[in-house]
């Protein structure tokens, strides 16, 4: 009945869920021969029906990967590019990258899963979010290190990277007390 907004989005208000397995993304991944190009997926994850009106829950989801899909049509440009030349270059980050060579995953830290019981080793392997060679999540993509990610908190602690309007804006509790509770 609600209509999905930028703002439901950003919030992970949206109705959206994580369900990286669903059948429209798993046809999606088929139908684009592993490629799954994040605009592209989209189509498929429109097809997934919402846990709930846009608005009126909370649910950690995949709205952040549709949010880069709409930085990709409105600026025209891939999303790692976009944010390669707004983000990355502009602040010296070279080691940062949404698209990680084969031959570079041996270099990643372990990554650990909770299985509702304890946290499991799950090796080095891109987990889950790497739904395809040229899909670049919003929401759990990226790749760095350390010292690129202390230059990307330079960058919000100095300004250089969003204003103070911006950055509060951004900082700010944008949940009401009902959707407080499923966070």
């Amino acid at each position: 009945e609600r209509r999905m907004t930028v703002f439901h989005l950003f919030t992970m208000t949206a109705g959206l869920n994580y369900d990286c397995g669903n059948e429209a993304i798993v046809r999606g991944r088929q139908e684009t021969d592993g490629r799954s190009p994040t605009v592209e997926l989209m189509k498929y994850i429109a097809q997934i029906p919402l846990e709930f009106e846009p608005g009126a829950s909370w649910n950690y989801s995949l709205c952040h990967d549709v949010l880069a899909a709409v930085v990709e049509v409105v600026s025209g440009m891939r999303f790692g590019e976009f944010v390669k030349t707004r983000i990355l270059d502009p602040m010296g980050m070279t080691n940062t990258t949404f698209l990680l060579p084969e031959e570079e995953v041996p270099s990643l830290a372990a990554q650990y899963r909770f299985n509702g019981k304890e946290f499991e080793n799950v090796g080095r392997r891109i987990q889950t979010y790497k739904l395809g060679s040229e899909y670049e999540s919003g929401g759990a993509g990226a790749i760095s290190t350390v010292d690129d990610y202390i230059r990307f908190l330079e960058g919000l602690r100095t300004g250089r990277l969003l204003g103070g309007e911006a950055l509060t804006l951004m900082t700010r509790d944008h949940l009401r007390e009902e959707q407080r509770k499923d966070c």
